[in-house]
């Protein structure tokens, strides 16, 4: 049985006067990948903070515990086990991948950088990882997954035994984006627990051990993944189940969708993929594409979470 690495209790944390967590517990299993999973809004910038220490701990209420020691003033430093990276985290662009990589946390002997044990450092990592990158090349000429690669490895480079990935995928193409899966799942054979904050629920059951529901700032359920059903994660997610099929119908009529495409719309926002609507219509996959960028362009979005979002926010 996997041990609790890191539990929340009852954290409430106030932001602009308004609740962004409240009263929320919350346990991460040692070695896991856990996702959490949350809207706009839901709180998951304010969990990041709280958890990688960020926030001060008088600024919240509530229990932190780390490995079993609850962080107080006096234990604080245990939080330095967590490497985070961050959505809007900075790199420098005219700097090397070397550079970026320690800056702020060179390696350095009587105040001087030992630059030979960084790049020492820097190619153990990348053979480790199975990453193919020149340490001296400028950050300025590498794609968006390269770029995050570089964060992540920065990251490692303070042997942390946890990683808060802050949704790491936005902007990233397909391949780059089964890159980073990749890498976060040797990262977790490694023994590294991987806490992964996303908005998109088909990336978190695509990469998690157990995703988490954050909503209004409380942990609204928690799973293994392999026990999920989509359905009812979706239904979580937006609290309002009870007005989709009213607003589905009203979006149908203003924006002159089909009835197939309603059709298509439904079997969406339950989460299921292309081929598992290509067999319920029985429709070619190809069909069912050519169909979904058509309802795409017709509401002016681009992927399911915005038609999640229009369906739940929408008024007559």
């Amino acid at each position: 049985m996997q041990n609790i690495l890191i539990e929340l209790k009852n954290i409430t944390k106030l932001c602009s006067n308004s609740l962004s967590i409240n009263n929320l517990s919350l346990q991460i299993l040692s070695g896991e990948i856990h996702s959490i999973v949350g809207m706009k809004g839901s709180g998951k910038s304010a969990l990041v903070k709280i958890i990688a220490g960020i926030y001060e701990l008088e600024t919240y209420t509530g229990e932190l515990i780390i490995n079993g020691v609850t962080i107080d003033k006096n234990t604080k430093s245990n939080l330095k086990n967590i490497g985070v990276v961050y959505q809007d985290q900075n790199l420098i662009k005219d700097m090397t991948i070397l550079e970026n990589i320690f800056l702020g946390n060179e390696i350095k002997e009587n105040g001087i950088i030992k630059w030979k044990k960084q790049i020492e450092m820097t190619y153990n990592l990348f053979e480790i990882l199975n990453i193919n990158l020149d340490p001296d090349t400028k950050l300025k000429s590498l794609s968006l997954g390269e770029q995050q690669l570089v964060k992540i490895i920065k990251a490692i480079t303070k042997d942390p035994k946890i990683i808060i990935f802050d949704e790491p995928t936005i902007g990233l193409t397909k391949i780059e984006l089964e890159n980073l899966f990749c890498l976060i799942k040797k990262l977790k054979e490694k023994g590294i627990t991987c806490i992964y904050f996303t908005k998109e629920l088909e990336e978190a059951l695509k990469i998690s051990d157990r995703v988490s529901i954050l909503k209004e700032g409380k942990i609204v359920f928690t799973e293994i993944n392999k026990d999920l059903n989509k359905e009812t994660i979706l239904s979580l997610i937006s609290g309002r189940e009870s007005n989709r099929t009213k607003n589905i119908d009203l979006i149908s009529q203003q924006w002159g969708i089909t009835e197939r495409e309603k059709e298509i719309i439904i079997f969406l926002i339950k989460g299921y993929s292309n081929k598992e609507i290509s067999g319920k219509l029985f429709i070619s996959i190809n069909t069912v594409k050519t169909h979904i960028a058509k309802i795409y362009q017709k509401l002016g979005i681009n992927q399911r979470i915005d038609l999640i979002n229009l369906i739940l926010d929408f008024k007559e």
